[in-house]
């Protein structure tokens, strides 16, 4: 759930917020990729883009079979 809310605040323009969701999916599930890539879409949005660079490695690593991935990193 707070994936998906931080995805869709995300496109809201409600950074911080979405921050918040994403970096609350992470601690909930660490071992799930969904909630790296939300806090890699947000430091895209922020344009950190060495900090997102990281959370896609990371959720590429969690789940290589993920194409996105494959395309982001």
């Amino acid at each position: 759930m707070c994936s998906n809310r931080s995805a869709a605040l995300l496109k809201l323009k409600k950074v911080k917020k979405a921050q918040e969701d994403a970096e609350r999916a992470v601690a909930l599930r660490p071992e799930w990729d969904k909630g790296y890539i939300r806090r890699a879409a947000i430091h895209e949005e922020l344009e950190n883009l060495a900090e997102a660079l990281e959370e896609y490695t990371v959720a590429s690593k969690l789940n290589p079979g993920n194409k996105e991935m494959s395309q982001k990193v």
